[in-house]
């Protein structure tokens, strides 16, 4: 978290936007608002800054979106998800008279100065406060580069994240203060309008035709991994991610507070890729939810999970900058599992643990289900997690597996809620379980039989088939 933004200029909301480089430019041409982590050109706070902002000016709005090849595990899967959302926020962008750039780089053709160039000619710049992955050192680069302002807006919670200014230490903790918060933040968006047409501004850049070419063309001329396949399942967007939503409330929310325990697809909302990318609001997901009419139950459980759970992760991320680390897990935990290091383990290779070719047939269903689609249902990631620590030499070669994993095959494999799930398994948000156990030491413990007997696994296996067509 930094700790020593400049104070920002009146009018600012001092809770979400905050100004990172100071100073101010005149004769500029636009605003220009990066579009790095809310990928979305509607219902978007950051974007309705760089709006605002604009329109005191007097100015356009340029807004770039940018994908590299050079992100980690680049490849076919996650560009061509990114891909699909970018045509949507062309024609989208247009619609509004903002001037909308895109630049799908190659690993031939990486242009690094695009983001620099495009700044000398802008009154301010706006992007996206994001927690982990490579948002806050992109966002730190540019700053470095520039000589106008450059503002950062956290469009990415419900509850702004420096509402909160401590690491809160589990849900039980954190639930009261963001129900406290909640009220002044949980109200539709309004939008302002835009004042000046951007659609003649001319850019400095190569742009990517989105809105014509095909998305299979631009990914391949990339050049990023195509032996990770686009997923069959989800197609990225915000109309598809809105689908995905308004689907989810007319089938699984009338029994989402136990139809979540199932293994059926139809009873989660499977909207975590579309969150992470920004095709979809928590605010907008939570206020349709609350306004279904589903029954206090199903309501009050999906709610907990979009804004309370959600925001915990969040606030770990944005507070703790060992976040992949096991150093970030309470002490109970690192004792326990450091007690118990030397404990024998199965040998099971890496190769079978990604290929889910291990001797578990349990525990290759989910990694089956990450590598053919791109997600793991909510139910098996615990067990997955589970299994691959007690494989795994130490407890942080089972996070870094699971991280690289994710950042491969998983839409959302590069969120805030990853990291917080992965060392939830290890102990993080959580409480000390006895007996004591080999391996875990009191880490809440789980084995594939008990999954077994719970749910149905045998229709779930042929589920995850059928995505593929593999059951013939």
């Amino acid at each position: 978290m930094p700790k020593h933004d400049p104070a920002p200029p009146p009018g600012f909301d001092k809770r979400r936007v905050f100004l990172r480089v100071g100073g101010s430019r005149t004769g500029a041409d636009y605003v220009l608002y990066w579009m790095q982590a809310v990928r979305r050109a509607e219902s978007n706070l950051a974007l309705d800054e760089a709006i605002r902002i604009a329109n005191d000016l007097g100015l356009p709005v340029v807004v770039y979106e940018g994908l590299r090849p050079d992100y980690p595990e680049a490849n076919a899967r996650i560009h061509t998800f990114i891909v699909e959302g970018m045509r949507e926020n062309c024609a989208t962008a247009s619609g509004r008279r903002l001037r909308y750039v895109a630049n799908v780089a190659s690993v031939d053709s990486l242009d690094r100065d695009a983001l620099v160039r495009l700044s000398k000619r802008a009154a301010v710049v706006v992007t996206d406060e994001m927690p982990g992955f490579i948002f806050p050192s992109q966002t730190a680069a540019l700053a470095r580069r520039i000589d106008c302002p450059l503002v950062t807006v956290d469009a990415s919670t419900i509850v702004p994240m420096r509402e909160l200014p401590k690491k809160e230490f589990a849900a039980r903790t954190i639930r009261p203060r963001i129900h406290r918060l909640l009220p002044a933040y949980f109200a539709p968006f309004v939008s302002p309008e835009v004042s000046v047409d951007g659609a003649g501004v001319y850019v400095d850049i190569d742009e990517t035709d989105v809105a014509s070419r095909e998305v299979n063309d631009i990914v391949a001329a990339a050049g990023v991994d195509a032996s990770v396949d686009p997923s069959p399942w989800y197609r990225g967007g915000r109309r598809a991610g809105r689908e995905r939503l308004g689907r989810f409330i007319e089938r699984g929310l009338g029994h989402y507070g136990e139809g979540r325990r199932d293994l059926d697809f139809e009873s989660t909302s499977r909207l975590s890729a579309y969150l992470h990318f920004g095709f979809v609001s928590p605010l907008e997901v939570a206020l349709l939810v609350r306004d279904a009419g589903a029954g206090p139950e199903n309501t009050e459980s999906f709610l907990e999970q979009v804004i309370v759970r959600r925001e915990l992760a969040f606030n770990f991320v944005f507070h703790e900058p060992n976040y992949t680390s096991v150093e970030a897990l309470p002490d109970w935990a690192r004792k326990t599992l450091a007690k118990h290091a030397a404990d024998p383990r199965d040998d099971v290779s890496a190769a079978d643990i990604e290929a889910g070719t291990t001797y578990d047939d349990v525990w290759n269903v989910p990694q089956r289900e990450l590598l053919l689609t791109g997600e793991i249902h909510n139910q098996p990631r615990m067990l997955w997690g589970k299994k691959i620590f007690e494989w795994s030499p130490t407890p942080q070669d089972a996070v870094d597996t699971m991280i690289r994993l994710h950042y491969r095959y998983a839409l959302d494999g590069r969120s805030p809620l990853t990291y917080t799930s992965i060392l939830w398994i290890l102990g993080l948000h959580d409480r000390a379980w006895g007996p004591e156990r080999p391996i875990y030491g009191t880490v809440r413990y789980m084995t594939s039989d008990s999954f077994r007997r719970k749910f149905d696994v045998k229709g779930y296996r042929e589920r995850v088939d059928r995505i593929t067509g593999l059951s013939g």
